[in-house]
């Protein structure tokens, strides 16, 4: 802490850069604000999965890296390609395809994207790709990657409280983008209960903000969902898949009366077309007769001539088709 102190002074101003710091919040955060009361040109750069809670801090969130761009390589795809050396890299070098599939299955988590690199003079990216999908399910007990991944996870999971914790296990049924609507609706009249919870594991890095225009979208990547399933009995899924299908049928725009004046319905959004067809798949692929049940009311509230209802249809059938082969 001296010697720390005297470079401190000795290279004026000076910016400090402390990783990880989360597991030493609150109580780390005392020796932080007391260095900077005795270096007032001191300035930090502090990297935690939860709020430092100190005067003066601006917090900047940090989201998994682009998995997606208009032209050329992704930045998720740039970043496995920087962090390449030596010649047995060769093809993974030479698949720009399957290091763009491979990014996408590690959701652009900048540690995953680390942590597959150093696989990389063992296995092809596809190889690769094909070893995490097998690795983990719905009940998998690994997290693709590395340990560290699950350990960051499991420190997080520990400081939450219980009731966030069984919303978290609610909604890891849900799968891609959400709205509050969603699960203010899968927690009953307990609506409250879900801004908190909401809140809070959005504090904690668990639940990630997607700013839209037409408010923001929730999204728990694919590591945090297993890791949630994991730690929760089939009865509790089994009720949260319920929860999720009524939610989603609650939701669905009214189907419009008859008449000259009937109101028009306005179209699906992207957010609610994905619950469908997770409704549609999990009918399928999990003979869920729950999933079934939701899903046909939600294409039987359609408008008959909606194209939309067209494209469920035929989506379901592509699924059923699938699952036959």
């Amino acid at each position: 802490a001296l010697a720390l102190d005297r470079a401190l002074i000795e290279a004026t101003p000076s910016v400090l850069i402390v990783d990880n710091f989360e597991q030493l919040v609150p109580v780390g955060t005392a020796a932080l604000s007391a260095r900077l009361m005795r270096h007032p040109k001191l300035q930090m750069i502090v990297t935690s999965r939860v709020p430092l809670g100190m005067a003066g801090e601006h917090g900047m969130r940090v989201g998994p890296i682009p998995t997606t761009a208009e032209h050329g390589d992704s930045p998720a795809v740039q970043i496995l390609l920087s962090r390449l050396y030596g010649d047995a890299t060769a093809s993974w070098r030479n698949d720009r395809a399957a290091l763009d599939r491979l990014a996408r299955r590690l959701e652009g988590v900048p540690l995953a994207l680390e942590l597959a690199v150093a696989r990389a003079h063992l296995v092809t990216p596809d190889e690769l790709v094909t070893a995490l999908t097998a690795q983990v399910g719905p009940a998998g007990t690994e997290l693709p990657g590395h340990a560290w991944l699950e350990a960051a996870l499991a420190w997080s999971w520990e400081r939450t409280s219980v009731t966030h914790r069984e919303a978290l296990v609610r909604w890891s049924v849900i799968e891609g983008p959400f709205d509050f609507a969603l699960i203010s609706a899968m927690a009953g009249h307990h609506g409250a209960d879900a801004l908190a919870a909401l809140d809070g594991l959005v504090a904690s890095s668990l639940v990630l903000i997607e700013p839209h225009a037409q408010g923001n979208r929730y999204r728990i990547l694919e590591t945090v969902r297993w890791f949630a399933m994991a730690r929760a009995t089939e009865a509790e899924l089994a009720r949260a898949r319920v929860a999720f299908g009524d939610a989603v049928l609650a939701g669905m725009p009214a189907r419009p009366g008859s008449g000259r004046f009937a109101p028009i319905v306005p179209p699906l959004a992207d957010h609610q077309r994905g619950y469908l067809v997770t409704l549609m798949r999990r009918a399928v692929e999990h003979a869920d007769l729950d999933a079934l049940r939701h899903a046909l009311a939600a294409i039987a509230s359609m408008p008959l001539w909606r194209s939309e209802r067209i494209a469920a249809c035929r989506r379901m059938s592509r699924f059923v088709s699938e699952r036959r082969s």
